[in-house]
């Protein structure tokens, strides 16, 4: 009766041993995703344009404002920047007063 619980017992300890290790593997993989992700963000946000001063109206279309004023500032560009500028967002949209 004691062996059996011995054997049971190396069982054990062998199984616990190898769901370490993998656990250790799946951590180190994890931990290299998250990195992995992280980069990407930040190469994703090392495209984008801040452009201060330009506010969007509610009739306006923000996209078309921004390839314009791309355009005046680089003209030589102004054939690409349809192609070029992936989308634009300005922040919130302001009503135009209509009752003064």
């Amino acid at each position: 009766m004691i062996a059996t619980i011995s054997k049971s017992v190396e069982f054990n300890v062998a199984e616990i041993k190898e769901c370490k290790q993998k656990c250790g593997v799946l951590e180190k993989q994890a931990a290299a995703l998250v990195k992995s992700s992280e980069d990407l963000e930040r190469y994703k946000r090392r495209w984008n344009l801040r452009i201060r001063g330009l506010k969007e109206l509610a009739d306006e279309d923000a996209r078309k404002e921004a390839i314009e004023l791309l355009g005046n500032i680089a003209p030589h560009l102004a054939q690409k920047l349809e192609d070029v500028v992936d989308s634009v967002l300005l922040g919130k949209k302001e009503m135009e007063d209509t009752v003064k």
